[in-house]
């Protein structure tokens, strides 16, 4: 099994670019509402029974969850795909 070299071809970074300049003016026009829709969300969770437990349990361990998954993409890219552990690399930080 060989892994194709890595090379910051044009088209890569202009997606990476583009990515990161979407993501940035969809949390800057999120910024005024934030506050609202989070405590929207959270007075909805906390009055219904159904949605409780769920909402809890993604509070307490969703974010550890993410951390793992990503350590795993990063781990099997490294081993795997030598290509897609160095476009996980430039992107890190989108």
């Amino acid at each position: 099994m060989t892994s194709r070299p890595f090379s910051f071809s044009t088209p890569v970074i202009r997606l990476s670019l583009t990515t990161a300049a979407a993501l940035a003016l969809i949390a800057l026009a999120a910024l005024p509402v934030r506050e609202d829709l989070y405590l929207g969300i959270a007075g909805t969770t906390s009055d219904s029974s159904l949605l409780h437990g769920p909402a809890g349990a993604v509070a307490a361990r969703g974010l550890l969850l993410l951390v793992v998954l990503a350590a795993i993409a990063a781990v099997w890219s490294g081993l795997r795909d030598r290509a897609a552990f160095w476009r996980l690399g430039m992107c890190q930080g989108v």
